[in-house]
């Protein structure tokens, strides 16, 4: 099937190799501290949201706890993939800022359980995404999902290093 939606999709050979290695990673997940994959790239529009929404999705159709986090301060895109936009109250700068609980500002899906989304704030400041409070908050959502998947920015912003 990684086959099919390689040539459909035109993924490069290594992108597809990286994604096909996160099945092997993923059956040997257990239960250890949860997994943290980045889907990157210096330029915009190239397909790191969709890449992050499928394999997210992908890994929670296989049964792991599975959080999306979308990094893109001001641009977040990442609610509208999964349709959830219309249910963010909190999101990934408010868990930093101590305005509200990571359980808070969770969104889970409604078709698939074992799949929650931490969405970007619209409005903040990129610089409110410190390293510390990325840090604190990938700490806390280890302990609870198998996996975190990381929606950065086009390039990669200060805190989402």
């Amino acid at each position: 099937m990684l086959q099919r939606l390689r040539r459909a999709a035109r993924v490069p050979t290594a992108t597809f190799s990286a994604v096909a290695g996160l099945k092997t990673n993923a059956n040997a997940a257990g239960n250890a501290l949860g997994k943290v994959v980045v889907v990157t790239s210096g330029k915009g529009g190239v397909g790191k949201t969709t890449c992050s929404a499928s394999i997210g999705y992908g890994l929670a159709q296989k049964g792991y706890r599975t959080c999306l986090i979308d990094f893109d301060i001001g641009l977040r895109n990442l609610d509208i993939h999964l349709g959830c936009e219309r249910r963010v109250i909190f999101d990934f700068i408010h868990v930093i800022d101590g305005n509200c609980r990571l359980s808070q500002a969770l969104i889970k899906d409604k078709r698939l359980d074992k799949l929650s989304l931490l969405a970007a704030s619209q409005t903040r400041d990129k610089e409110a995404l410190t390293e510390d409070g990325v840090a604190k908050v990938l700490d806390e959502l280890k302990q609870d999902f198998d996996y975190i998947v990381c929606d950065s920015p086009a390039g990669i912003e200060s805190g989402a290093r």
